[in-house]
């Protein structure tokens, strides 16, 4: 497996939810199915095509009104700590390559 760079621990997660809730939906195809058939691999193997939209709903909820300044100092700490690893990802979404053709 080749090394995918790092990641911040809970945007990693994060983008591990994304991934187990899109699977939910891909799941209905039947194709998609029969090559994963269980969410738990489709995350381990796709996880990382979801770190860019975690991290636009990290940067989104840093505008949220409902949200306490404690809560926003702990999103932008995990934003911030995860663009220090790698400034490029900021600024390029990912492209997916786990869909089926």
């Amino acid at each position: 497996m080749r090394a995918r760079g790092m990641v911040h621990k809970d945007l990693a997660n994060l983008a591990k939810e994304l991934a187990a809730t899109h699977y939910e939906v891909l799941a209905r195809d039947n194709r998609f199915y029969q090559a994963f058939p269980k969410v738990g691999p489709f995350v381990r193997k796709n996880w990382h095509h979801y770190t860019h939209t975690a991290r636009q709903i990290l940067i989104g909820m840093l505008g949220d009104p409902n949200r306490s300044e404690d809560q926003k100092a702990a999103i932008a700490d995990v934003v911030l700590k995860d663009g220090a690893v790698n400034p490029k990802r900021m600024a390029a979404p990912q492209k997916p390559s786990f869909f089926l053709k």
